[in-house]
């Protein structure tokens, strides 16, 4: 008798699934690129609007983490831009957009830890981007001309733009203007790069 009541219950599950399907089906038949492209670009707003300062995390962190001075916020910002990250992950969800915290330690020579501390990203994507963040920031290696010794935390977002201004953007929470795009991004984190070192 149970084995019938699991079949039966089993055959009605189902039945109510394929109604549901072909009830969402004609849902997103209807749903055209652009307004697809404009509720993704809702839902990014939104997960973008949610995320925490710099200065909160690094309160909710606790003692010896403050927010990352402006010059070695906009360094990490630029050398984040520089790598492939941001686009391996877009490869995956067109629509991917986040914010990024990382935290870092700077010593008296220079900073020597650097690692995603949290993210916040539209899809799960946004995986991709931290693991690439996180083996690009082993790499990087500033002096303590950024910042004096302490634990930093700094953030910066990626997000999609319209069409025609670059195809990504990020800034600081704090609103700072966003910073330079494609070639030019890349061209200033390597300069900002051999900088560093040198100092």
């Amino acid at each position: 008798m149970n084995v019938k009541h699991v079949i039966v219950v089993s055959l009605l599950a189902l039945a109510a699934c394929g109604k549901d399907k072909s009830t969402g089906d004609e849902a997103s038949a209807q749903l055209t690129p652009e307004k697809y492209r404009q509720q993704q670009q809702k839902f990014a707003d939104s997960v973008l609007q949610t995320v925490k300062s710099p200065k909160d995390i690094a309160d909710k962190l606790g003692k010896g983490f403050e927010s990352a001075p402006a010059r070695l916020r906009d360094t990490l910002s630029a050398l984040a831009r520089g790598t492939n990250c941001f686009p391996s992950g877009r490869k995956v969800d067109p629509y991917l957009a986040g914010t990024v915290t990382v935290t870092l330690n700077m010593s008296v020579v220079g900073t020597d830890v650097m690692y995603v501390q949290e993210s916040s990203w539209t899809s799960a994507a946004g995986n991709i981007v931290d693991a690439c963040l996180n083996e690009a920031a082993r790499g990087w290696k500033l002096n303590s001309g950024f910042g004096a010794p302490a634990r930093y935390v700094t953030q910066f977002q990626f997000k999609q733009v319209p069409p025609g201004t670059g195809g990504l953007s990020d800034g600081a929470s704090s609103g700072t203007p966003a910073a330079p795009t494609g070639a030019t991004a890349r061209a200033t984190a390597r300069a900002t790069a051999r900088t560093a070192t040198k100092r």
